[in-house]
């Protein structure tokens, strides 16, 4: 019971979270680009931190099902994100809500090993329905905090990715390697839609069993 009510708190707080910027805000040119494959990069400035708030909307050629499905094997992210070097699930509060550690390479800067705890969510709005997963920081060796969500929702008969990210972090050098950190966000929205392609074509044995996971998972919400 009390992992239940823990996890419907986190769940809670991150639905409370308003998205700044959405998919609807975006114009026309940009949605055009967005359907043609390409990576729509936007930052918002913040009130604190030496980094922006940063959100990238691209399309995946897939399922919401399979993009996130995908996503949701934590564990596999280290192989496809050039600056991960660890990822590993280390606490299980429910099946939709779990805490990896990670280890980043920071450019110029030591390493950063840090903890977030993610949580699978759906949104519906009218017949549509999205797959969100939140995540927010535990601990880390210095940075501040971060927070941050991967929203997949159909578009067309592709999905669309809705990918936004906030790190404060602690070295009083961040500002200096900033270009360099949101070169590393851009990297990572384009990997994830290159990973799902990737298992599509070549492993379509390991796309069906991450998707039988996420079916799993999905059951307890």
């Amino acid at each position: 019971m009390k992992k239940i009510l823990s996890s419907l708190l986190v769940m809670i707080a991150f639905a409370s979270q308003a998205f700044a910027v959405q998919y609807q805000d975006l114009t026309d040119a940009q949605k055009a680009s967005i359907e043609k494959g390409e990576q729509v990069f936007i930052t918002e400035p913040a009130t604190h931190g030496a980094w922006p708030k940063v959100y990238i909307f691209q399309s995946i050629d897939s399922t919401v099902q399979e993009a996130t499905a995908m996503f949701f094997d934590y564990e596999l992210q280290k192989d496809y994100i050039s600056s991960l070097n660890k990822s590993k699930i280390s606490l299980v509060h429910s099946p939709v809500d779990k805490e990896i550690d990670y280890i980043l390479a920071v450019p110029f800067l030591r390493d950063e090993w840090y903890t977030v705890r993610d949580v699978l969510s759906r949104e519906k709005s009218g017949e549509k329905e999205a797959l969100v997963i939140s995540w927010s920081l535990v601990k880390a060796r210095t940075t501040i905090e971060s927070e941050g969500y991967a929203r997949f929702e159909s578009l067309g008969n592709k999905t669309l990715l809705s990918y936004y990210n906030f790190v404060v972090p602690g070295s009083s050098l961040a500002g200096m390697v900033r270009e360099k950190a949101m070169k590393q966000v851009r990297d990572t929205a384009k990997a994830i839609v290159t990973q799902v392609a990737t298992e599509k074509t070549e492993n379509p044995a390991l796309l069906k069993t991450q998707m039988g996971i996420l079916e799993e998972a999905l059951k307890s919400l």
